[in-house]
């Protein structure tokens, strides 16, 4: 039996659905964190399938106040 490998489908940072599944991120990791991060920008997203699942990974720029954040 083969082994399942990942495939890396690049997502345009402008898509309406990555914007809301980012924004929705971002809210859960305030929540969790007691942080109030301001989504910023969405630079880059890819949705990585492998096998039956699909995640996406997003490299976004967040701020807090006057820090600004990097995160992937």
């Amino acid at each position: 039996m083969a082994a399942s490998q990942s495939i890396l489908i690049p997502v345009d940072p402008k898509d309406p659905h990555l914007h809301e599944i980012t924004t929705f991120a971002v809210s859960v990791h305030n929540k969790e964190s007691g942080k109030n991060l301001k989504l910023e920008s969405i630079i880059k997203g890819d949705d990585d399938f492998f096998g039956d699942l699909s995640q996406f990974k997003i490299l976004l720029t967040a701020s807090d106040g006057p820090d600004n954040l990097d995160a992937l």
